[in-house]
Formats: structure tokens, sequence, C-alpha cells
């Protein structure tokens, strides 16, 4: 598996992995693809409650985090982590609370922090959806409900505080899980070596998603006398690349002959004079 050209890199790239095996996603019942599962009944939520626990430990345990609303969804019985930061913090490991993963948000908040409507980890009983179809819009207004989303939300506030309605499940889950480890300590250490064993390589990230799309930024700006050298760059991208090239100007001096086209030359010939000015100083 790799990746095509692109205005980065004209060659491609080669990330020696092999692709998926058809007969190993049947085999684990393509677990790859999972599809979010809005809705389901007071025993499925109960279920999903307790794998939720289990779940959140093993969070803990490998230091994970950035367990908000939209890196949770809400699959059959159970919540599927389909994004977190990273593994391994040592900050999250060593905490004393679960909050350290951010599970606050996928427990608590069920909208998009953008558009406001609903994400990934919602789910409502069918007759919790039934109730909401004959609320009157004088509860609604008693209650600040203004949209379905509301609605959700004011419900699923309530699994672990207020009414309460899974809190059991979600403790039960928690001790299950926590007594299996008590239980067998030496074999999950065991495990653990043994899977870190057949890991061929690993990456680990460990600051959080904005502190890391602004290190690429960094690196990409730093490199972008090297980076205006590529055709068919997008305007926007030549033109941001070409600002952080002329801060670089004896670097964009040593490649001023390869560019194939400049959108801000006043910019370049600024940088010009203060590359040729530096050259002729150190001559």
């Amino acid at each position: 598996m790799g990746a095509p050209p692109d205005q980065f890199n004209q060659l491609g790239q080669d990330w020696s992995q092999p692709p998926w095996r058809p007969d190993r996603l049947a085999e684990l019942g393509y677990a790859v693809f999972v599809e979010q599962k809005p809705e389901n009944s007071p025993a499925e939520m109960r279920t999903y409650f307790r794998r939720f626990a289990q779940t959140l430990v093993a969070a803990k345990l490998l230091g994970v985090n950035d367990l908000h609303q939209e890196n949770v969804m809400a699959t059959e019985d159970e919540p599927t982590i389909i994004d977190a930061e990273t593994a391994f913090l040592p900050y999250v490991v060593t905490a004393r609370r679960m909050t350290a993963t951010g599970v606050g948000g996928a427990l608590t908040s069920f909208r998009s922090m953008q558009t406001q409507e609903l994400e990934n980890n919602y789910f409502v009983t069918p007759e919790e959806h039934a109730a909401w179809q004959d609320l009157s819009p004088e509860e609604k207004e008693q209650r600040r409900l203004v949209t379905y989303s509301d609605y959700i939300t004011e419900r699923r506030r309530n699994d672990l505080a207020g009414e309460r309605n899974y809190r059991d499940s979600f403790f039960e889950g928690l001790e299950t899980v926590l007594g299996v480890i008590d239980n067998n300590q030496d074999e999950i250490v065991d495990m653990v070596r043994d899977r870190m064993r057949d890991l061929k390589m690993a990456r680990v990230v460990p600051f959080n998603t904005m502190e890391f799309t602004g290190a690429i930024r960094d690196y990409h700006d730093w490199q972008a006398p090297l980076l205006l050298t590529h055709d068919n760059l997008p305007r926007a991208t030549r033109d941001r690349l070409e600002r952080a090239a002329c801060r670089q100007a004896e670097k964009l001096y040593r490649v001023r002959h390869l560019l194939p086209q400049m959108l801000n030359p006043d910019l370049l010939k600024v940088a010009m004079v203060e590359a040729v000015m530096r050259r002729a100083a150190t001559a």
C-alpha cells in the first residue's frame, strides 16, 4: 500500500504495508468497518455502558486520551473508539481520574462543537424517541427543548447522573474489568509484552491534534523553498509557501531558477536582495 504522486512528492509514497486480507476481514466480522447504531433497547444500553466502562479502563491503562464525543461511536452493544490522540501518555497513565482520557465529553456531550448536530456517540431507546414525538410545545418550552438534539442531550445526561438510568451497569463494567486485571496481572503484562514484540513499526505523537497540525505546518514552512519547485501546487498552498520561503532568503535564492511560477513577485525581489546582501557580507 502507498499513496499516488501529489504536489509534495511526485514519486508517490511506498508505505511498506500490505493491503487488508479479505479472509481475515471476514473472520473478524469486518471490524474495520463500523456503523453507528443510534437506537437501542434498554437492555442493549445496559450492555453498552458495561462495555464502555471496560473500554475506558483499557484506554486509561494504555494512556489514550482525546475520547470526546466526536471520537467515540455508539455501535451495536458497545462503544467504538474511531479516533484517539495517542497511546502511552504518562500523564494519562498516572492520573488518579479517568477524566484524563477526555472521556467526559463522550459521556455528557452528544452534539458537534462546530455544527451542533448530533454526533457519533448519541443513542436513544425506542421509548425515548416516542416520548419526544408526544411532547407538547408547552412541555418542550418548560424543559428548554428546542431541537431533537436538545432532547437527546437531556436524556443521555441522566444516564450516569440525575436519574442514573445506567449508572449501575457502568460501575458493574468497571468492577468486572478491574477484578480481571487484579487477578491476572502477570498474564496481562506477558500478553502486552508479546503484542509489543510483534510490532514492526510504531508511531507515537506525544502532543494533541492541533499541536501536531501546527508542527506539520511548521515543517512545511521550513521546507517551503524546496516545495515551491513542484508544479501544480494549489494556488492557496503556493501562496502560503511563497510567504514562508521569502523568510528564508538564502535557501530561496539557491532554488530561484527552479521555481515554475511565483504569485508574489514583489516579495521574491525583496528576498533576493536580502540573500545577495547576506552572501556579500559573508564573502
